[in-house]
């Protein structure tokens, strides 16, 4: 998604939009939500949800 951003914000929304398959509006939306945001920054806020799901897993396994 940040990358997409990126693309448009140096190119043309409409062109970026259907090259990735997603609507203009999106596009729009994504960056009024993310425009700050770097690729690293979504990683970061990413993680915590990756060890959740494992977590999760793990409890209904009944290996924790």
């Amino acid at each position: 998604m940040v990358r997409i951003l990126r693309e448009a914000d140096a190119g043309s929304v409409p062109k970026v939009a259907k090259r990735h398959g997603v609507s203009e509006q999106t596009i729009y939306a994504w960056r009024k939500r993310y425009g700050t945001l770097d690729v690293a920054d979504v990683r970061r806020l990413r993680e915590p949800l990756v060890q959740l799901f494992f977590l999760v897993r793990r409890i209904r396994s009944g290996k924790l």
